[in-house]
């Protein structure tokens, strides 16, 4: 689906990933001794659900546009902003993508192979290493994993 917007063609589309935490609860995590022996709790989206506000409040705080970081679409892609969204009770990461105009085949590959390497190895990185503090203990969020990403695209284009 497209609308035009001032004259401009736009394409909107979220992709979803799925998520991983590191959990420490409070007590373990202010004790270096309990953290040495303990080490953290994996999350994965069911569990991470219930933090979602907290989630979403650290990843406003980056102010993210992963499309200033995207040189070989930058005539498309107007912006790609990443986040996290609720989807049949697990949190799963969501970028959404506004573009210019719909994507060829070749283009399309080459949006999905940048955001698996800005999860990866860019943006993702930097991100699993802020400590985000929640009610009853830390987390650190992965948004790529080894054995379990893959990213869902869903047209989502509506009129702006």
């Amino acid at each position: 689906m497209q609308c035009c917007e001032g004259g401009v063609l736009v394409q909107k589309i979220k992709f979803y990933s799925p998520l991983m935490a590191d959990f420490f609860p409070t007590e373990i995590y202010e004790n270096e001794e309990w953290l040495n022996l303990e080490g953290p709790t994996m999350f994965l989206g069911d569990d991470l659900a219930y933090y979602e506000q907290e989630i979403q409040q650290e990843i406003a705080r980056m102010k993210t546009n992963l499309a200033e970081r995207c040189t070989d679409l930058k005539e498309m892609v107007i912006s790609m902003i990443p986040g996290a969204e609720i989807v049949d009770g697990k949190l799963l990461g969501c970028t959404e993508v506004l573009l210019k105009r719909h994507l060829r085949q070749d283009e399309m590959e080459k949006l999905t192979h940048f955001l698996e390497k800005q999860f990866s190895e860019g943006w993702g990185r930097e991100f699993e290493q802020r400590e985000i503090q929640a009610r009853d203990g830390f987390l650190f969020i992965h948004f790529w994993n080894d054995e379990d990403f893959a990213l869902e695209r869903k047209d989502v284009s509506e009129k702006f």
